[in-house]
């Protein structure tokens, strides 16, 4: 899967991708779930990607409260 691993730990997951999604509930929930699974199995959430966002930009900027809160 591209741009599934950061930058800085390429042979590690990362959890931006996981932050992506088209907005609606159903894809929120979605990713909020596998966001939560990558966690639990050890993937980086300060890891970054796409000029330095981390998966914690990525959520505020798509303004995904539930993702921020899971991060935070």
């Amino acid at each position: 899967m591209s741009g599934a691993y950061c930058d800085c730990f390429p042979a590690r997951p990362c959890v931006v991708a996981a932050t992506r999604t088209s907005g609606s509930r159903g894809s929120t929930r979605i990713a909020v779930t596998l966001l939560r699974a990558l966690l639990e199995a050890g993937a980086d959430p300060n890891g970054r990607q796409n000029g330095g966002y981390t998966a914690l930009h990525e959520a505020a900027l798509n303004g995904n409260t539930a993702m921020i809160r899971l991060l935070i």
